[in-house]
C-alpha cells in the first residue's frame, strides 16, 4: 500500500489524545465505611462493571476515529483493497498540466512536472490488473490526448509519462483538459472510473473558464473518482529578461554600442543576488556582466550592458539572468540589423537645382554630409534628395 500524502499519517499520534483525557479524568473516591451501604455492594460492583465496559469501548472508538481520519487524510492507494479480478478493473485518465510554471524547481532539483511523472508512476502501477490509462496534457488553448494507442497497455502508459511530456510557454487553463477527460472516461467500459489531474493549481488554471470547469467536474464526479495531485506547494522566486533596447539609434559595425536590458521579477518574493549577461552572436568568452543585488517583487529594472558588433549584417543579442526557479524565461534573444551605410531620401518641396544654396535642403544635406566631397562614397550616411513632384511611395 502506497500513500498520495503520507505526511498526513502523524495525525494518527492524535489518537493519544482520548487515552491522555480518559486517565486524566477518571474517577478517583476513597473507602468510607457505612453501614447502610453494605446491602447495596453486589449492586454497585455489577453496576461498576458494566460501566468500566462502556468506557473502553468508547475509548476504542474515539482513537479509532482519529486514526481513519489521519488515514483517510494520507489517500491510501492500493490494489488488495479494490481486487485483481476483471469486475475490478479501472478505467484512469490522467491529466497533466504541461504549463509554463510546472517547469518551476520545486526543490531536490525536481521541477514540478517532474514530480507529477513520479506520482503518476504509482498510481499505474497500483492500478488493478485490466484496468486501462489514457493521458491527457493541457496548457492554455491546447490539448492533447498522448494514448497509449492500447488503452491497456501500462508500460506503454509509463513511456509516454517518463519521455513525452514536456513544458510549454503557455498559460494554466484546466477546463479544456478536465472536458477532454470527460469524454475519454464516457468512452470507457470498467464500471470503476478515476480521474487524476496533475498540477501546481496555479489559480489562473482555475479561474480561465471557472463556470466550464466547474460543471464538467461535477458531471464526472457522477460517474468517477476525482483526484487533485498537487505538484508544488512553495512560492516560485522568478526573474525573467523582457526586452533589449539599443541605446544608439543604428548601430555599426566596429562600434561598441550599449543595450539597455529589461530585468522583471514576476513573482511575489524579492530576489536577491542575480546575474545579467549580454552576449553577441554566441560569444561567450566575451560577454559581459553585471549584479542586481535585490529586485523587489513585481519590479521591472534596466541595466545596460555593452556589446561590439563586429560585421554588418544581422546579429544576435543574447541576454540571460539568473538563479531563479523558473529557467525557460530566462534568456533573451533579438536580432539587430547592422549596416555598413543608411541611405536617406529627402523630400524638398524648394528644391532649386540651378541654385542650391536656396533650396530648402541645402543646410540639411551638410549636415548629414559632414566630410569631403571624395570621403562622400565611403560615409556610413549617404542622402539623396528629390523635389516633392518627383517623389511617390
Amino acid at each position: 500500500m502506497s500513500f498520495l500524502t503520507p505526511f498526513m499519517l502523524w495525525g494518527a499520534l492524535a489518537a493519544a489524545i482520548p487515552i491522555a483525557i480518559h486517565l486524566f479524568f477518571r474517577s478517583r473516591y476513597r473507602t468510607v465505611p457505612w453501614a447502610a451501604m453494605k446491602f447495596l455492594l453486589t449492586s454497585v460492583e455489577q453496576t461498576s462493571r458494566r460501566l468500566k465496559f462502556q468506557e473502553l469501548v468508547l475509548l476504542l472508538l474515539r482513537c479509532a476515529v482519529l486514526m481513519m481520519l489521519a488515514l483517510a487524510f494520507a489517500r491510501p492507494i492500493s490494489s488488495v483493497v479494490r481486487g485483481a479480478g476483471r469486475g475490478d478493473a479501472v478505467d484512469a485518465v490522467l491529466v497533466f498540466d504541461t504549463s509554463f510554471s510546472m517547469g518551476a524547481n520545486d526543490g531536490d532539483n525536481k521541477t514540478r512536472l517532474q514530480r507529477a511523472k513520479e506520482e503518476a508512476v504509482k498510481i499505474i502501477e497500483e492500478l488493478p490488473a485490466h484496468s486501462t490509462v489514457q493521458i491527457i496534457t493541457c496548457a492554455g488553448s491546447t490539448t492533447t490526448l498522448l494514448g497509449p494507442r492500447s488503452p491497456a497497455n501500462l508500460d506503454q502508459a509509463k513511456h509516454l509519462i517518463e519521455k513525452e511530456l514536456d513544458i510549454t510557454h503557455l498559460a494554466t487553463d484546466l477546463a479544456r483538459g478536465v472536458a477532454e477527460a470527460k469524454d475519454v472516461l464516457a468512452r470507457g467500459q470498467a464500471s470503476n472510473k478515476e480521474l487524476y489531474v496533475f498540477s501546481d493549481m496555479q489559480k489562473m488554471g482555475f479561474e480561465q473558464q471557472a463556470s466550464e470547469l466547474k460543471s464538467t467536474l461535477l458531471e464526472i464526479k457522477e460517474k468517477a473518482v476525482v483526484h487533485f495531485v498537487r505538484c508544488g506547494t512553495r512560492a516560485i522566486k522568478n526573474v525573467a529578461i523582457v526586452g533589449i533596447t539599443p541605446q544608439s539609434g543604428v548601430p555599426r559595425p566596429g562600434d561598441r554600442v550599449g543595450f539597455a536590458i529589461l530585468v522583471r521579477n514576476t513573482g511575489t518574493e524579492a530576489v536577491e543576488n542575480l546575474t545579467v549577461s549580454l552576449a553577441i552572436d554566441g560569444d561567450e568568452k566575451n560577454r559581459e556582466t553585471t549584479a542586481i543585488a535585490k529586485l523587489p517583487p513585481k519590479e521591472t529594472r534596466a541595466v545596460t550592458l555593452n556589446g561590439k558588433l563586429e560585421k554588418s549584417g544581422l546579429r544576435v543579442l543574447t541576454a540571460r539572468v539568473g538563479p531563479d526557479d523558473l529557467d525557460g524565461d530566462n534568456r533573451f534573444d533579438q536580432v539587430v540589423l547592422v549596416r555598413d551605410q543608411i541611405n536617406i531620401l529627402v523630400v524638398d518641396g524648394n528644391l532649386k537645382e540651378s541654385k542650391p544654396a536656396e533650396s530648402s535642403s541645402y543646410f540639411l544635406m551638410h549636415a548629414l554630409l559632414p566630410v569631403k566631397e571624395t570621403e562622400r562614397a565611403a560615409y556610413h550616411l549617404q542622402p539623396r534628395v528629390i523635389a516633392a513632384r518627383l517623389a511617390s511611395p
